[in-house]
């Protein structure tokens, strides 16, 4: 719950703005987190975004869209709580204003900073026909996807074979880092920036985006373009604590966590 760090709320508070990229309740049993601590701290994230309503953006990720969207989804992702599903549901559907696909910030220089869960690929708007506007209007664009119920919205669950899916393509909630390596959405004014796709210690810069999905905040400075991180949790200081709190030697740490994901 790095988030959560003193140094990290001083950070917060110099902050112009505030982007948790989603997948609040996927908690995984190697980092020893349990389902309700997952939701206690999804609850004070929620009350985050309620006491600073313009300055924190909650985006969905595809471990929320399953709870989120239930009705449309036509299977689950892994680690789907049956058990926890219609509470999680009614919280999603009762507080879905909260909530949405896509952010954006755009710097003096004109360049547009897309922030979605994970990323948009050139072959998912291709393949779906779809005509996205001037790059300073495709967050709104991507966040009226919810308005199209019996159209758009259900292309939020394509999932491509590198997910185990049938789709061509990756949605913005559910395409692979790698997807991005040879498909990734090309645009000159855009730079994205997702998490989604595992990184054991490291995030991952390219031309045309970041993926940041490495259990770490990170801060922005937009005009430069330069990523930061706040001192306290430079290096591996949190997968020092997750390896030291399971108990076992690391390198059977690393093999679980291969096996797991």
């Amino acid at each position: 719950m790095f988030w959560k760090e003193p140094e990290v709320q001083t950070a917060w508070g110099e902050a112009d703005h505030v982007v948790f990229l989603g997948d609040y309740l996927d908690p995984y049993s190697w980092e020893g987190i349990s389902w309700k601590s997952a939701w206690n701290n999804f609850m004070e994230i929620v009350e985050a975004k309620k006491k600073e309503p313009k300055k924190v953006t909650l985006l969905l990720g595809n471990h929320d869209y399953h709870y989120a969207f239930s009705e449309i989804v036509g299977m689950k992702g892994s680690r789907y709580n049956w058990d926890e599903a219609l509470k999680t549901t009614r919280f999603f559907q009762d507080n879905l204003g909260l909530f949405q696909f896509a952010w954006s910030m755009t710097n003096s220089k004109g360049l547009v900073y897309l922030f979605t869960h994970a990323g948009v690929v050139g072959g998912w708007v291709k393949s779906n026909k779809l005509v996205p506007p001037a790059s300073t209007r495709v967050a709104s664009w991507l966040n009226n996807f919810v308005m199209n119920p019996d159209t758009l919205l259900p292309m939020m669950w394509d999932v491509s074979r590198d997910r185990g899916g049938y789709a061509k393509y990756g949605s913005p909630i559910w395409a692979d880092y790698e997807e991005h390596h040879w498909n990734t959405w090309r645009e000159k004014k855009i730079y994205q920036i997702f998490g989604h796709s595992q990184g054991c210690y490291h995030w991952i810069a390219g031309d045309h985006s970041t993926c940041l999905d490495c259990r770490r905040p990170f801060i922005l400075l937009p005009e430069s373009g330069i990523f930061g991180e706040p001192k306290t949790i430079e290096g591996n200081r949190y997968w020092t604590k997750v390896i030291e709190t399971s108990g076992l030697p690391t390198k059977e740490w690393v093999d679980a966590w291969i096996n797991e994901i």
